[in-house]
């Protein structure tokens, strides 16, 4: 008897029947390289893995004789199919499948050729979820290059016709399906002339290594099913990162540190408004990313995420329901520096021996709010503040500025860096 095994009928199936060792079953990359002068090369790589050519190739029973189909053509062993096919290696496994490398001449003609890359032919055979994507490179006069992206994934099918997933019921099915899933490994590596930095969007699918862009598809496909993903990167103006922060400026050095650590972004159109006063949204934005915790769009408010992620941290007071009438009001600095406590006090104490600050060092203590004065003092303890001016005043009604802000994270973080 004779079997051909098609891709569509056996992955689900080779996710539960073979023991693998961690390596995906596919592997795809769209790999871009740009030279100074807009120049570079496009490399797209598509593979199978190993174990599974193997598991392709393994009759049913002694009497099966198995043969495996690929673009139309079919081979009769193993071997035959990985002479056919051109080999690479990704985290040390090897891949089996297509290598296309081609030039561009320019950031147009880069345009045009991603319009044409499909991340691996087989997709439409294994009912992965349908993705309309859309990406713009750019160089401006300033030198920088940007890039725009766009994704909006469909929702995969919840129905598969029972030969191809083996289950015996909907959880069972779900659960092999998220098997399925996690068999690939679809990657666009962007490899930029110069340092890149993510100006829009959240970093859901994203990593950035100096010059490389890493965007993993999977995640992003199973974090915006049935939604619009919008992304920027960009690479570093050497005159700074926002064109309202000058390098003769103050917070220069402290706002472009931030935005190099990836926690500040500035306003989305290229300015960063330093002078501007601090709302809780954005201190808590800035908050969040420094630690690491949620942030992001949730119920139509860009930083409910990072709102609740501080609340729920004990950093900020709960001002009541998540939005925008509640936490887009400037925040008084007693609020910021007592919050910027409770989120480094821990970790600094002790890294200021030489700070004996006490209640009768602050002229104005008494007029800070209960619930702030030992936060605000621990504060001083530790170096996050010492007040605005030579008398140690504090002015805790007074508001602060996004610029200054930055630049207390900027002073804990630096702190901090050196004592490790």
């Amino acid at each position: 008897m004779k079997k051909t095994k098609a891709l569509a009928l056996i992955l689900a199936m080779a996710m539960l029947a073979v023991c693998l060792s961690g390596c995906a079953l596919m592997m795809a990359s769209v790999q871009v390289k740009i030279n100074d002068d807009c120049t570079g090369t496009v490399n797209v790589r598509a593979g199978y893995s190993e174990e599974l050519l193997e598991y392709m190739f393994t009759p049913g029973d002694e009497s099966e004789t198995v043969t495996f189909e690929y673009n139309g053509k079919q081979y009769a062993s193993l071997e035959e199919v990985k002479s056919a096919l051109q080999s690479f290696v990704y985290e040390d496994e090897t891949y089996y499948g297509e290598i296309v490398t081609s030039e561009f001449k320019n950031l147009d003609e880069l345009n045009a050729q991603l319009v044409q890359v499909e991340l691996d032919p087989s997709m439409t055979e294994t009912q992965m979820p349908e993705t309309e994507r859309k990406t713009t490179f750019r160089k401006g006069e300033n030198g920088v290059i940007t890039m725009d992206f766009q994704m909006k994934v469909m929702p995969a099918e919840t129905e598969e016709p029972a030969q191809e997933i083996p289950a015996e019921d909907k959880e069972a099915a779900e659960e092999m399906a998220d098997a399925l899933l996690d068999g690939y490994v679809l990657l666009w590596e962007i490899e930029f002339p110069a340092p890149v930095k993510q100006t829009k969007g959240e970093p859901v699918g994203v990593s950035i290594e100096g010059n490389k862009l890493t965007l993993d598809f999977m995640q992003l496909s199973a974090a915006a099913q049935g939604q619009e993903v919008v992304m920027a990167f960009a690479t570093k103006d050497p005159n700074g990162s926002f064109t309202d922060v000058l390098p003769s400026k103050w917070y220069f050095t402290a706002i472009e540190a931030m935005a190099d650590r990836g926690i500040v972004n500035g306003m989305g159109d290229g300015t960063f408004d330093p002078e501007g006063t601090i709302t809780y949204a954005q201190f808590c934005n800035i908050a969040a990313k420094t630690k690491k915790l949620d942030n992001g769009t949730e119920n139509g408010y860009w930083a409910y995420k990072a709102v609740k992620s501080c609340i729920d941290a004990g950093y900020i007071a709960d001002r009541g329901v998540i939005t925008p009438a509640n936490y887009d009001a400037a925040m008084p600095r007693e609020a910021a520096v007592a919050a910027m406590s409770r989120i480094f006090f821990a970790a600094m104490d002790g890294t200021r021996p030489d700070l004996t600050v006490t209640e009768q060092d602050i002229p104005d203590y008494n007029s800070i709010s209960d619930s702030y004065k030992q936060d605000v003092l621990n504060a001083y303890k530790v170096g996050i503040t010492q007040g605005v001016d030579s008398n140690r005043t504090f002015l805790p009604a007074k508001t602060l500025s996004r610029a200054e802000v930055c630049q207390l994270f900027y002073n804990v973080l630096t702190e901090l860096d050196k004592a490790d």
